[in-house]
């Protein structure tokens, strides 16, 4: 299956006050093909708290939306905030993405002063 490799490195982030279900954090990467300097597009998206676990872990609901030259690539998921390894479903796409199916592989990386330092690398295999 095709796959595209990006990095991506944090613009923006908006980060409850607390740390309680239905609370939601809010962001945008900005993204790169893997080893280019260029920017190529933006990964928005939010997190929704969907449950408070022990040792003040959470686990979030991942909505996304990868915004690339030739279109748009939405996805989801459901992952736990002592994770720096996240699946997410591609659920739809846009332009030359449209129908794609697939999953987006995302590695974490959360620097010295997360979540402004935060980097990541996506890998999206998809078909379609």
């Amino acid at each position: 299956m095709p796959t595209i490799d990006l990095d991506g490195k944090r613009v923006a982030t908006l980060l409850p006050a607390t740390w309680t279900q239905g609370q939601q954090v809010v962001w945008t990467d900005d993204l790169f093909f893997q080893g280019q300097a260029s920017k190529v597009g933006e990964q928005s998206g939010f997190l929704t708290i969907v449950r408070v676990l022990p040792s003040t872990q959470v686990r979030f609901q991942n909505v996304s939306t990868f915004t690339l030259p030739e279109g748009q690539i939405a996805a989801q998921g459901i992952w736990d905030s002592n994770s720096n390894k996240i699946r997410l479903a591609i659920t739809g796409g846009t332009q030359r993405h449209d129908g794609i199916r697939g999953e987006i592989d995302v590695t974490l990386n959360p620097g010295n002063n997360p979540p402004t330092t935060y980097t990541a690398t996506f890998r999206i295999t998809y078909r379609g």
